[in-house]
């Protein structure tokens, strides 16, 4: 577990380096994203990971301008947690949708930037399990399960760092996936979730796949099968 005094000490390492090599953006950055790996590798970082990534960005933020370009924004490869996904949904749907709708929405939305991006850079840094109704996100499931089959309130998801605003535009940074998930949500939110759950459990599908080689869960390379299959053929 990352304790509070190690993560002082991550951020207090990282700012000595970040001073020490102002000008030379690309190694200050590689430290930085270094970092993040340790973060998250911790199996129960302190506080979140959400906030603990949020920390990081804002580094990135407070050096626009005086460092290298690539620090004027996070970089594309950042991922978004299940529960943020979700409640950007939630929030472009204000309120109207179930946690099914959300788990279906927010696979699909996986499956497309995956299949724009590549299979080693996925959307969601949770992965998606092959369950009874289709591709599920455990700790998105555990979250919305008290809602059963009744619409998910905003209030859902009051604790998560968004990235998306109140006027629905992305927070900066998140364009690129708040993008796709708005795509996501345009495209399949006047579908049930039965209808959804149909989809997704298209015979060419990762979830089939997943199911057919004995495993729970699905993986990255399966979905830009999925894609591929989908958009491609």
């Amino acid at each position: 577990m990352l304790k509070k005094r190690e993560f002082r000490a991550g951020i207090l390492d990282y700012g000595k380096f970040f001073k020490d090599t102002r000008g030379r953006g690309v190694q200050a950055r590689n430290l930085g994203w270094k970092f993040v790996k340790y973060v998250e590798r911790s199996p129960k970082p302190w506080r979140s990971r959400e906030f603990l990534l949020e920390i990081i960005q804002e580094m990135f933020r407070d050096a626009k301008g005086s460092q290298d370009s690539v620090f004027e924004k996070v970089p594309e490869k950042v991922t978004i947690s299940c529960t943020q996904g979700g409640q950007a949904l939630c929030q472009l749907s204000e309120g109207k949708l179930t946690p099914l709708q959300i788990q279906k929405m927010l696979y699909f939305a996986n499956m497309l930037y995956i299949g724009e991006n590549g299979k080693d850079n996925p959307l969601i840094r949770n992965k998606f399990l092959a369950w009874k109704y289709g591709p599920v996100v455990r700790e998105l499931y555990e979250r919305l399960k008290p809602f059963k089959g009744g619409n998910v309130p905003l209030s859902a998801f009051d604790d998560i760092v968004p990235i998306i605003k109140e006027d629905k535009n992305p927070v900066e940074g998140y364009e690129k996936q708040v993008k796709v998930i708005t795509d996501s949500y345009n495209r399949w939110s006047d579908f049930s979730a039965y209808k959804l759950v149909q989809i997704s459990h298209w015979p060419k599908g990762a979830w089939r796949s997943s199911l057919n080689e004995g495993s729970e869960k699905i993986d990255n390379a399966l979905i830009w099968n999925e894609y591929d299959a989908r958009y491609n053929q």
